[in-house]
Order: structure tokens, then C-alpha cells, then sequence
């Protein structure tokens, strides 16, 4: 009989920090029958999954994107119990997703538990706006936008993902109830305040003596987040914006109010209240605790002259060592490096012609390459057939 834990998610609940130390205890875990599924050169499953229409999140969500891929990572684990995980599972909204990996899955293994882990919502949404504040996470930004705040401004769309009840009962009606493992993630009352030890007592390894790899995907300080909100919100370059938050100071943290968290929560109480009842996860009847202590009782949602002149300085200074290859570039050598290589390439050309056109708005030449390219990738030639029929 051959069994697996799903564990999916959610994302803020120490996933990076599992996944890392369960790939660095693989061979251990081999010894002791239970095999990690992975990617080739990483320790989840996340290329497997995206986008069901685009690359946007909303409001489908995602799926399962490479079917084959993902049996076939899974199939090459040669043990009767099989670790997986991506937090990017919790990002599945639909029942048909869901449905869809069912079989993928059930074509393997006889049981499949699933292992998700919940935060309070206040503080996830916290944590995981957070996250949108650093480059390369489009998906963070588009689910929680760019508010340069402690809390998120609340959308209906993050409810298909802060409503644990509709989320993870969809999860339940496709595996059944009695397959899935909901833990409240809270240090306090993790085993050993630690999510691999917590998750090592779920597989039934509770008393194993294997090591985590400690805190990983640390968040950013207080002034990094909110320049880094500001910057995603303009789309700006992202290795730009990852250097200009390498020299901003890593301390503080934004804080938000006691009343802006408990109203956030309040949101949820009855569907928290709805999911304990249906899976006996804490003894506590609105599934998790009321605290607010942790919390200020006003939002400190002001900067002040020092986090001002810090942000600009940085801002500048990284200004200062592109300037030089900005100065040496003109908008005549991007004309002439997009009509070099249009035949050839007329995506990069376009991207060529299209920085020129920055540099040099009114240029009548730039102006003509960039339409011309711009028609011919709207209304590509048609193809000519490879042996066309000859005359009669």
C-alpha cells in the first residue's frame, strides 16, 4: 500500500523552512521509509503549478499546469510513503482543480492524506503583504496589492484565500474529511515550536531525531516594506528594486492597530468557527486565539524625516551606478541594435526600439522602426507553403 502527505501550505506558515529541511534529511527520511518528492534542483513541487488562463492568480486560481511533469517526480520516488509539497496548492480555488490533481494522484497511491497549516487571518494577511513588497512576486502583489501599510486593504478576492473554510472544504469534498490534517501555525503550539518537528509528528516521526534547517524567507523590515510596496506599485525593475532594498536598514517592522487586526479578523470569525466544527482542529471554538497584545494601539502608517532621507539616499545612490551606462547609451544605438537584429528577433527588437523611444520620445526613425515592428508582430506574415503546387 502506498501513501502520501500532500502538504499544501499555506504560504507564511514556515513552508520554505519545511521543505528546505526536509530535503536536507532526505537520505534520513529514505532510511526510515518515507521518500520527498521534488523538483529536479529544488525542494518543492511549484513548477507543476501556475495559472489555469494566464499568468494572473485571480480569479481563477491555479492548477496543476504539468500533469506529466508531476507524475512523473512523484513515480520516481521509490518508497511506500511520499512526502510533496508547494504552499502554491493553497492557491487552488476551484473544486475542479482540486479534482483534477485527485486523479493525477490516485493513479499512484492508494492514500492521500492532506497537510495544511492556518494562520490567525490578521496576521497572515500581515505577513504575506509583506512578502508582495520584495521583487519577482507578481502573485503576492495582485492578491494583496501594494498599500504601503502594515494590512493589506481588504478586496473580496482575498477571501478565496483567507476563508478557510470554503478553501480547504473544497479540498475536504474531493479527499473526504478524514484525510485531511489541519494545524493551526502558531510557534506556542508547534512541537517543539518548530513547523519540521510539528510536521515530522504529523507523518508519524515524532520521536525522530532529525534536524531543521532553521528560519528561512525572513521578512523585511519595516522601511524595506513599504519602499518595496511603493516600487512594485510602479512596476519598477525589479533587480533595481532589489538593490535599492539591499541598502535600506533590515530593522522595525510596520505596525498596524489593535482595532484595524480585530476588525480584519472579525471578517472571519464565523467561517473559522465553521471549519472547527467540522474538523475538531483546536479546543478553542473560534479555532484561534484573541489576542491583539502583539499589536499597537494606533497604526504607525507615518514616515518620519529619518525613514524619508534613508529611502531617498537609497533610491539615489543606486541611481548613481547605472547612470554611467545610461550616460554612454544613447537612444541611437538602441535604434540601431532593434534594426539589426528586427529580421531575426523582432520581440527584442521591439523591446529595443521601445527603451530608444524613452530616451527620445519624438524621434521620427525610432518612431517608424516601433510601428513597423509593432504591425508586423500584431499581423505576422502568413506562412508560405514548404512545396507549393506548381502551375499547370
Amino acid at each position: 500500500m502506498r501513501g502520501l502527505y500532500l502538504h499544501i501550505g499555506a504560504h507564511k506558515t514556515g513552508t520554505t523552512a519545511l521543505q528546505q529541511s526536509l530535503y536536507h534529511n532526505r537520505s534520513a527520511l529514505l532510511a526510515r521509509g518515507i521518500g520527498f518528492a521534488t523538483s529536479p534542483t529544488v525542494s518543492h513541487l511549484h513548477a507543476h503549478i501556475g495559472s489555469q488562463t494566464s499568468r494572473r492568480l485571480l480569479p481563477e486560481g491555479f492548477a496543476v499546469t504539468d500533469q506529466d511533469g508531476l507524475a512523473e517526480r512523484l513515480a520516481l520516488v521509490r518508497a511506500d510513503t511520499v512526502v510533496a509539497s508547494s504552499e502554491n496548492f493553497s492557491f487552488f480555488f476551484q473544486k475542479s482543480a482540486i479534482a483534477a490533481l485527485a486523479r493525477i494522484l490516485q493513479r499512484q497511491f492508494d492514500e492521500v492524506h492532506v497537510v495544511s497549516y492556518i494562520r490567525r487571518q490578521d496576521r497572515h494577511a500581515v505577513s504575506h503583504h509583506q512578502e508582495g513588497a520584495k521583487p519577482y512576486r507578481e502573485v503576492e502583489g495582485e492578491l494583496w496589492g501594494h498599500s504601503p501599510t502594515a494590512l493589506p486593504t481588504h478586496t473580496a478576492a482575498q477571501d478565496l484565500y483567507l476563508d478557510y473554510d470554503r478553501r480547504l472544504g473544497l479540498w475536504a469534498d474531493v479527499f473526504g474529511d478524514a484525510k485531511m490534517i489541519i494545524r493551526v501555525y502558531d510557534r506556542s503550539i508547534l512541537k517543539n515550536n518548530d513547523i519540521f518537528a510539528d510536521f515530522l509528528s504529523v507523518i508519524g516521526l515524532g520521536d525522530s531525531s532529525l534536524s531543521s534547517v532553521g528560519d528561512k524567507n525572513v521578512s523585511l523590515g519595516g522601511l524595506q516594506a513599504r519602499v518595496g510596496h511603493l516600487m512594485n506599485s510602479v512596476n519598477l525593475l525589479p533587480a533595481i528594486a532589489d538593490a535599492i532594498l539591499a541598502r535600506l536598514p533590515k530593522q522595525g517592522q510596520l505596525q498596524l492597530s489593535k482595532a484595524e487586526a480585530s476588525a480584519f479578523l472579525g471578517r472571519y470569525r464565523d467561517s473559522n468557527r465553521r471549519l472547527n466544527q467540522r474538523f475538531a482542529i483546536s479546543a478553542d471554538p473560534d479555532l484561534f486565539d484573541g489576542d491583539m497584545s502583539d499589536y499597537a494601539e494606533k497604526a504607525n502608517s507615518s514616515w518620519d524625516n529619518t525613514q524619508a532621507t534613508q529611502a531617498i539616499l537609497a533610491v539615489l545612490t543606486e541611481l548613481t551606478t547605472v547612470q554611467p551606462a545610461l550616460r554612454s547609451l544613447t537612444s541611437d544605438d538602441l535604434r540601431v541594435a532593434a534594426s539589426a537584429v528586427q529580421a531575426t528577433n523582432p520581440e527584442s527588437a521591439l523591446r529595443l526600439i521601445q527603451a530608444a523611444t524613452a530616451l527620445r520620445p519624438a524621434g521620427p526613425l525610432i518612431a517608424q522602426l516601433k510601428t513597423n515592428l509593432e504591425q508586423r508582430l500584431t499581423n505576422p506574415p502568413a506562412q508560405r507553403p514548404s512545396n507549393p503546387p506548381k502551375a499547370m
